[in-house]
């Protein structure tokens, strides 16, 4: 892993046995955003130019430039300063809702390309797209692909309510947790102890 000091914030590390390069902002909530080529060539100049003026360029995944007001990282550092969606929660609350949003910022959009949902504006996301996250979810265990709902859906009323987009693309989506037999009584020797 190696830092280019005419490039601050840009790091290398290597992955799949090839080096990639990355930009990452200072701060505690920095994003992290992958640069494509290495150094010198035009598209990184240009992709990096655009992450330090905070807006990203990514042709890859069909997704045009992009500003990060509109982006579900944005939503999600709103989220945290929200009144009503998020700072009313308690803590346990709010330590379940972001291990999941987490989970969806670092999830790629496309399998085995770089670019993540971090960066990609709201209203970039389909229904199919939310369906998909929901079932991958579901497949692992159907508790966590309710919670991991639940924490989509605050990124989405934030991005309502600031009036990125008009319709809840998860509005028609469900996670059905299966019924349990529920939890047998501990017996009757032992609950006299």
């Amino acid at each position: 892993m190696g830092k280019l000091l005419s490039h601050p914030g840009v790091s290398s590390r290597i992955k799949n046995g090839k080096e990639v390069w990355r930009y990452r902002e200072s701060g505690r909530n920095g994003r992290q955003i992958n640069l494509p080529g290495k150094p010198g060539d035009p598209e990184f100049e240009r992709a990096y130019q655009s992450a330090v003026e905070g807006r990203m360029v990514v042709a890859s995944a069909g997704i045009v430039q992009i500003g990060d007001a509109r982006s579900f990282g944005a939503a999600w550092r709103l989220l945290q300063r929200s009144n009503d969606y998020w700072l009313a929660l308690d803590d346990a609350t709010q330590d379940k809702n972001e291990r999941y949003i987490k989970i969806f910022l670092k999830t790629p959009i496309v399998q085995g390309e770089e670019i993540t949902w971090r960066d990609v504006p709201v209203k970039s996301m389909k229904i199919k797209d939310a369906r998909k996250l929901i079932e991958a979810h579901q497949l692992e265990h159907p508790t966590k692909a309710k919670h991991f709902l639940v924490a989509l859906r605050k990124l989405i009323a934030v991005a309502i309510r600031e009036e990125w987009i008009e319709v809840d693309p998860t509005y028609t989506l469900q996670a059905k947790i299966p019924p349990t037999e529920g939890h047998e009584p501990w017996p009757l020797e032992i609950r006299q102890k």
